[in-house]
């Protein structure tokens, strides 16, 4: 996996923002503390419009999912 810059997402976010973009950050590899914070979108200091966390809930070994 290549990490982006620091500041990538949080420029990526306020582009969404302008355009009337929603954005939705997929935490199957970064969610769940594998950062230090509980979702990888808190660590990269953006807050996006919808969070997936189904897969990073098992390790996709059981099919489970989250609101």
């Amino acid at each position: 996996m290549i990490v982006p810059p620091k500041s990538y997402f949080e420029k990526v976010a306020q582009v969404c923002r302008r355009y009337d973009v929603y954005m939705i950050s997929d935490e199957v590899i970064c969610g769940f503390g594998r950062l230090g914070t509980q979702f990888g979108c808190q660590s990269c200091s953006f807050a996006p419009d919808a969070i997936s966390v189904a897969k990073a809930l098992t390790s996709g070994y059981v099919p489970i999912g989250g609101p």
